[in-house]
């Protein structure tokens, strides 16, 4: 991957900043350059039109940030899969993505913001990133089936329920419900997932 200069980077953090707060179509390129404290025209020496900018914000997100944001310590996971009782191990891994999300929350909101008004765009990065993080929970969950500590069903569906659970969890953390106990959120979808909803009562027999 092309190294990029110095300038480059303060005008593709600007754009970040600035399409977070304002959006793609309220963010103009003069107001992208004052914050990256250069000349209009330099934007332009990188980036033929705004849309070509923002598809190199959303590259860079998608192809550089988010795999580091995603990526799995699968060596504890599996290791953690032979106890009886993964949810410590597990929590922990969430705990880690939940801090390194937050961290990065405005590039979280560019690509929920702007991925569903540019069509193009969105078959370019998000068909890229969604079914390979899936595969990798997967392979977990495969793995914790094969030791006998998780239900032997369809791994893409188990998988979809959960990581759908979590995201919108820490969504809801960072952009509508800032007060939300995290670690006690991640308890209960936990408990959710392995123990179920369903009260469980004794035998009559």
């Amino acid at each position: 991957m092309k190294k990029r200069s110095e300038t480059q980077q303060r005008i593709l953090d600007a754009a970040i900043n600035l399409f977070a707060i304002q959006g793609y179509h309220g963010t103009s390129t003069a107001q992208i350059a004052k914050a990256a404290k250069v000349a209009e025209g330099t934007i332009f020496k990188y980036y033929k039109t705004k849309k070509e900018l923002l598809r190199s914000v959303l590259g860079y997100i998608i192809k550089e940030l988010v795999p580091t944001i995603m990526q799995l310590p699968f060596e504890e996971i599996l290791r953690d899969c032979s106890l009886d009782d993964p949810k410590a191990a597990i929590k922990q891994v969430l705990l880690q993505k939940v801090e390194l999300i937050s961290k990065n929350i405005y590039c979280v909101k560019i690509v929920i913001n702007e991925i569903q008004y540019h069509e193009d765009l969105k078959e370019e990065y998000l068909g890229q990133l969604v079914p390979g993080f899936i595969k990798l929970m997967e392979e977990v969950y495969r793995t914790g089936v094969s030791k006998g500590v998780f239900r032997d069903i369809n791994p893409h569906t188990a998988v979809r329920c959960f990581v759908g659970s979590f995201a919108l969890t820490v969504l809801d953390k960072n952009l509508l419900n800032p007060q939300l106990e995290i670690s006690r959120e991640i308890d209960a979808i936990l408990d959710i997932y392995i123990n179920g909803v369903i009260e469980k009562r004794g035998s009559n027999g």
